[in-house]
């Protein structure tokens, strides 16, 4: 009994005192701080059954602005937003739009944003 307790209080510690993490089935986000004014987003953009980086792939802002692509070769992104409440999109062509919840950033705030893209049934143009 107490090394379950002792366990459930780590978990606890853990999800509040270290990084942020929201999990979803086809995103995943960290948030953390940084020494930078910067608000800096990297991630994945990523195939969900294979696994695979979608080079090309968009990330757009809350009303759809193209915020920049991923890279080529491995799906990688960065890119900088200024402070406010946003929702990110991941776009790819062939692939189904996948949204963020809305997510508020300040000064300083760095997320790592980990997209999983499944394919579309029709092909689409994002």
């Amino acid at each position: 009994m107490k090394n379950k307790l002792i366990f459930v209080v780590n978990i606890v510690f853990l999800c509040f005192f270290s990084n942020c993490a929201i999990n979803r089935n086809d995103y995943s986000i960290s948030k953390f701080k940084t020494t930078s004014n910067k608000i800096i987003i990297t991630g994945l953009i990523l195939d969900a059954k294979s696994k695979i980086g979608l080079g090309g792939s968009g990330i757009q802002s809350t009303n759809y602005e193209l915020l920049g692509e991923s890279d080529y070769l491995s799906g990688k992104y960065k890119i900088e937003i200024l402070k406010g409440t946003h929702t990110f999109h991941a776009v790819a062509i062939g692939y189904n739009r996948l949204s963020t919840k809305k997510i508020t950033v300040i000064e300083g705030d760095s997320l790592i944003i980990n997209f999983r893209l499944k394919e579309a049934l029709q092909q689409t143009v994002n």
